[in-house]
């Protein structure tokens, strides 16, 4: 009988003291939710922290100090939560991923980008946003082939993506003039970017009679085919006017 007591009484006591664990649980979330309310970040981040330590194995915490750590743009606290939810299997969206990566190219924090983008593709292979992310972070570090690798494996998913197949060709210009003038062809039949491809295509053909004057010739004709088109569309361009008048006084002169 006298077991059976101390049975039931530490049965009890155990109850308590999860009842009191869930109280402080609880009464931390709502701390934390409540200087969310009143834009007190940093106090949320602490208030989650402690709902934290109390329980580990709910993610409910977790999410919470994130949005208060995205609304601080405090990344440290941001990739933890994310290595945490993950220790916990939780199913992170492919948005949380993107939104670390944009935060991190934002404060410079350009290989964290890339780290946390790599997570996001074990997880959601072959995806264009994940792609479009990786090549603004390589066009922020200047690294055009890299930047053009991930441009293309976006556009082997959606191909009719006019403003990556833009992005694909203005970095081809520097690096493969003849890529460049294919691409921003197929520019020229969108209206939307006519004009953005008109004075690049006759800049590029301009670069290629640079190269060789006497052997490319023809290449400047057809620079300046394309300044007049472009010139036709907006005939208030004095510089553009300009440059024409000085393409023709140059094949005259030749």
């Amino acid at each position: 009988m006298l077991q059976l007591t101390l049975f039931c009484f530490s049965f009890f006591l155990s109850i308590a003291a999860i009842a009191a664990q869930v109280d402080e649980y609880s009464q931390s979330i709502n701390l934390g939710e409540t200087a969310m309310t009143n834009r007190q970040y940093a106090q949320a981040i602490q208030y989650f922290g402690q709902a934290i330590k109390i329980n580990p194995t709910k993610p409910e915490a977790y999410l919470h100090q994130m949005e208060a750590a995205i609304l601080k743009r405090d990344l440290s606290v941001f990739k933890r939560n994310i290595l945490q939810l993950e220790g916990l299997e939780y199913p992170l969206i492919l948005d949380i991923y993107l939104t670390y990566a944009q935060l991190a190219k934002k404060q410079r924090l350009y290989n964290d980008g890339l780290d946390i983008l790599v997570k996001a593709e074990i997880k959601y292979p072959k995806t264009k946003s994940i792609y479009l992310e990786r090549a603004g972070i390589y066009q922020k570090l200047n690294n055009s082939p890299e930047a053009i690798k991930a441009f293309n494996q976006a556009m082997l998913l959606d191909n009719k993506d006019m403003d990556v197949l833009y992005q694909l060709a203005s970095l081809y210009l520097d690096v493969n003039i003849p890529k460049s003038i294919e691409l921003f062809n197929q520019l020229l039949l969108h209206e939307n970017y006519k004009d953005a491809a008109l004075t690049s295509l006759a800049l590029l053909h301009t670069k290629l009679y640079e190269i060789d004057p006497v052997k490319n010739r023809s290449e400047l004709m057809k620079a300046l085919d394309y300044y007049t088109e472009y010139y036709k569309r907006h005939p208030q361009d004095l510089d553009t006017k300009s440059v024409i008048w000085n393409i023709q006084i140059l094949i005259e002169n030749d």
